[in-house]
C-alpha cells in the first residue's frame, strides 16, 4: 500500500520522487533513456534486473542504468515501512 508520494517535476519530467509504502508491496520500474539514483531510508528489499539480483538494507543507495526492474518489499514483521528516495 502507498502511504505517500511526493515529486518534483521540470518540464513535465519527473526529477525527484519520495514515497513511502508498507508492506508487502511490489512495483515495476522503466527507466528508459535514463539512470536513476536510489536511496532507501527504510526497510528491507531486493532489486532484480535481466542479470543481476541485489539484497538492498536501510541506508543503502543503488544506481540503476536505463532498463526495467522490479522490486518486492516484503514484510518481515507486521507493519513493515519502506522509505525511498529516488533521483532520475
Amino acid at each position: 500500500m502507498i502511504l505517500s508520494h511526493q515529486k518534483f517535476d521540470l518540464e513535465n519530467k519527473c526529477l525527484i520522487e519520495k514515497v513511502a509504502v508498507q508492506a508487502p508491496f511490489r512495483f515495476v520500474s522503466h527507466f528508459q533513456e535514463e539512470a536513476c539514483f536510489v536511496y532507501f531510508s527504510e526497510g528491507d528489499t531486493k532489486i532484480n534486473s535481466a542479470t543481476e539480483r541485489l539484497d538492498i538494507h536501510s541506508n543503502d543507495a543503488v544506481l540503476l542504468k536505463c532498463g526495467s526492474y522490479f522490486s518486492e518489499l516484503v514484510s518481515h514483521r507486521s507493519g513493515d515501512r519502506f522509505e525511498i528516495l529516488v533521483f532520475h
